[in-house]
């Protein structure tokens, strides 16, 4: 009986079954951390790309905006302005980042290039001032005193402010322009952009685009899966052959 024993016990023991493998053990603890820190890596460029993307869209609404203000008035009213007169031009301002109210007058042909005032303009004093009920009353600003014919020739008169809010223009006609008296006309007020606006909306789209990428590379990473070699259970080369006792 101590013979068999010897002769079974024996190549169990050099085939390794009866004992815990080491290697075995670090093959299945490695890829369980490798998968922690891929969830991790993936949580932390899901969040790299939701704010790029925020810092993108934020950036192209203020260009957005910018070509909103460029191309509508904030408010047009018909008036006259051929004779003494008083008025007022309420408004609303969404888009803060511009410099202040442009004040123009639509309707009759112009015929005079930019810094030069239109000749039905001729004429025309008086005051205008802008007025809200959260930031107060602006500075009164002459009307058609020369320097805002050099925004446009039929421009009269540029006031500042704008941030976001309610406003109400007063405007005060005290000498007209004769030239306007049969000529249908009203005054368009526009939101100043020059357009220095759009620098903020670049860096905000650049550091956003940036950003975004960054979180693509680290998401690529994280959801790539590396290959490994399989583990194989240790065998012995050879297997030593029982050896019958005399």
């Amino acid at each position: 009986m101590d013979e068999i024993r010897q002769v079974t016990i024996l190549p169990l023991a050099l085939r390794g079954e009866g004992t815990p493998n080491p290697l075995a053990t670090n093959h299945s603890t490695v890829p369980r951390r490798f998968s922690i820190l891929r969830i991790i890596a993936s949580i932390f460029a899901c969040g790299l790309i939701i704010t790029g993307a925020w810092f993108f869209y934020a950036g192209q609404q203020i260009a957005w905006g910018f070509d909103h203000q460029r191309a509508h008035p904030l408010a047009i009213l018909d008036c006259d302005l051929s004779k003494p007169s008083e008025f007022t031009i309420p408004l609303r301002v969404d888009y803060p980042y511009g410099h202040g109210f442009i004040l123009s007058v639509d309707g009759p042909p112009r015929t005079s290039e930019r810094g030069t005032p239109e000749p039905w303009l001729a004429g025309l004093r008086g005051i205008a001032v802008t007025e809200s009920a959260r930031y107060g009353s602006g500075n009164p600003e002459q009307l058609n005193d020369g320097h805002s014919a050099w925004i446009d020739s039929n421009s009269i008169v540029k006031l500042g402010g704008s941030p976001k809010g309610d406003y109400i223009i007063r405007v005060v006609v005290t000498d007209g322009a004769p030239q306007l008296a049969s000529i249908p006309h009203r005054i368009v007020v526009m939101n100043s952009v020059c357009g220095c606006e759009l620098i903020s909306a670049h860096v905000l789209r650049i550091i956003g685009g940036a950003v975004a990428i960054l979180g693509l590379i680290i998401a690529c990473f994280a959801l790539f899966k590396p290959r490994t070699a399989p583990a194989h259970p240790l065998t012995p080369s050879s297997t030593p052959s029982p050896t019958p006792a005399p």
